[in-house]
């Protein structure tokens, strides 16, 4: 089994500045360290799949930041 890649986009969104930062980065870890989802970036956020199927997005708001689960 080969190990997962991270993906350059997701890598850029969670460096960039924003209100959810820390909040996108323990629950990136979370996904795509203790799970079998691959990693990808669609409708401008993390978003992660299980054989190319939408699993989970992670999504954040004005005053909410949370995952939403397909």
């Amino acid at each position: 089994m080969s190990e997962k890649q991270s993906n350059e986009q997701v890598e850029a969104f969670l460096n960039k500045e924003s209100q959810w930062q820390e909040e996108y980065k323990y629950l990136r870890a979370l996904i795509f360290n203790e799970t079998e989802l691959e990693e990808a970036y669609k409708w401008m956020h993390p978003c992660y799949t299980l054989n190319n199927k939408n699993v989970v997005l992670i999504h954040g708001f004005k005053k909410l930041c949370c995952t939403i689960i397909s």
